[in-house]
């Protein structure tokens, strides 16, 4: 059916589906890889913004050589049929015994939404980018495929940090100094957005993405460290992912109120700027020390 509720509700479903997945994946890494799960979040976010990039290029081009949008858009369910099938005939691993039944109520633990509102706003930098930049190159006087080049240059650089940031961090427990790094580089790339010319706009986009794939897969890599139980920890995950998308959704919007109160894109990159240096701040308390009395279970 051509119809705009078709599509509203496949995406409503699609969309689930993918919240589904994104919640329970990071426990899976945590119980499947318990002693690499940096580098496996790493694969896992490098492979979840490749994969969201490499589809976004490639739907419009075979919906154009098929003359059908709906084919470019179901031939993407060839790869969750064979996901399926492998997870189908995985063989049954034992079930945890050890402290099988301890439940967590992370609505009322700080720490949660602690990591939760940090992924949020590690987060919000990459929505604002995605909504907004391909609007700031063109005031700038790009031309509409240039702008597009610039997400596609983003998302090669965010790639690039969700994968190889991790893995230098895998050698030692305590992750801040990698966390410092990736929110402190986003902050270089929004400083530059405000202070250079619009020359350096390329290798500020490259800094910013870098910094949001680091992020994303550090921050959730933290949330796994701090319980050693796969099945609470992936619950952990999924409360931070499930709080902190909330958070992400919203900014968009926001930045959005700004721009249109404002009339220009500098109280945009400015409100991320100042939100990336609180986040530095609060990255101090994030010390393998406090972990266990942080989320006591």
């Amino acid at each position: 059916m051509d119809t705009g509720w078709t599509l509203i509700t496949s995406a409503l479903i699609g969309g689930a589906g993918i919240a589904i997945v994104q919640a329970f994946a990071p426990g899976v890494v945590k119980r499947w890889y318990p002693k690499h799960v940096p580098l496996a979040m790493g694969v896992y976010s490098a492979s979840l913004m490749a994969g969201g990039g490499i589809a976004a290029m490639l739907s419009p081009l075979v919906a154009q050589h098929y003359g059908s949008w709906q084919i470019g858009l179901a031939i993407w369910l060839i790869l969750p049929v064979i996901a399926l099938l492998l997870w189908w005939f995985k063989p049954h691993e034992a079930t945890e015994t050890k402290n099988s039944s301890v439940k967590f109520n992370f609505f009322s633990n700080r720490r949660a939404w602690l990591l939760a509102c940090y992924f949020g706003l590690a987060n919000a930098s990459y929505a604002c980018m995605i909504a907004w930049l391909p609007t700031y190159a063109r005031s700038l006087g790009w031309s509409a495929q240039s702008s597009g080049m610039l997400i596609g240059i983003m998302t090669v650089f965010q790639v690039a940090g969700a994968l190889i940031i991790p893995v230098l961090s895998s050698n030692r427990l305590d992750r801040r100094l990698w966390l410092f790094f990736a929110v402190g580089i986003q902050a270089i790339g929004f400083t530059g957005l405000i202070l250079m010319p619009a020359s350096f706009l390329m290798l500020c986009v490259s800094l910013i993405g870098c910094g949001m794939g680091a992020c994303f897969s550090l921050t959730l890599t933290v949330a796994l460290d701090h319980v050693a139980i796969p099945r609470i920890a992936g619950a952990l995950t999924a409360f931070v992912q499930g709080i902190g998308f909330i958070i992400t959704a919203i900014m968009p919007y926001i930045a959005g109120l700004l721009r249109e109160w404002t009339g220009s894109f500098l109280s945009v990159w400015l409100m991320l700027l100042v939100m990336l240096i609180g986040m530095l701040m609060v990255t101090i308390k994030f010390s393998p020390e406090s972990y266990a009395k942080a989320i006591d279970c």
